[in-house]
């Protein structure tokens, strides 16, 4: 029989768990729910110039680049969104349902508007802060990269900052929905 020592057990599983909060507390960007600009819960409408093309194909979940229509004073014209129907390694599988509407990501024509808001859970708070890495990838031909952020059709030559510098938010469910009124060009501002 194996006796564990199981306060000593509890202590490691338990200061564990409390590090990713410590590094959220001395997260030093200060772009993960930062109130530098843009309200904690905003609205925003604009649309979607670049993305995680892979992600957004193999998974419910999207990472993209967003511009502004209108920026006001003190908020970024561009800024990063991460959205998943559900978030942490126990949640259900997703229904289509949940998957934001493919129209989004055609960078011209049609604006549309997000409610977003900053990262709460840990989750959300370290998909906003993980490194901006390519997808690696092997075939027949040998190993390769696929750029994590490429642009939206139509918005080939959008200059934003990158996407590692962007402040960052999080999409809810339902929270996108297309403006009535399609008033910006690709050329704007």
């Amino acid at each position: 029989m194996i006796k564990v020592n199981q306060t000593r057990v509890c202590l490691r599983v338990g200061l564990f768990a409390l590090l990713p909060i410590v590094a959220i507390a001395q997260d030093p960007s200060g772009k993960a729910g930062s109130e530098d600009g843009l309200r904690v819960n905003s609205e925003i409408e604009g649309r979607i110039v670049a993305y995680d093309w892979v992600l957004h194909e193999t998974t419910s979940g999207d990472d993209f680049v967003v511009k502004a229509k209108k920026a006001s004073q003190g908020a970024p014209r561009y800024i990063r969104v991460v959205y998943k129907p559900y978030w942490g390694f126990d949640s259900p599988p997703s229904e289509p349902t949940s998957r934001l509407d493919r129209w989004a990501f055609v960078g011209r024509g049609q604006v549309w508007k997000l409610q977003i808001r900053a990262p709460i859970t840990v989750e959300e708070h370290a998909a906003c802060g993980a490194a901006v890495t390519n997808h690696k990838y092997h075939d027949e031909e040998g190993d390769g990269e696929i750029p994590r952020f490429v642009s939206t059709p139509g918005a080939d030559g959008e200059r934003f900052p990158p996407v590692s510098a962007l402040q960052c938010f999080v999409l809810p469910i339902g929270g996108l929905e297309r403006v009535r009124v399609s008033a910006m060009s690709h050329k704007d501002p």
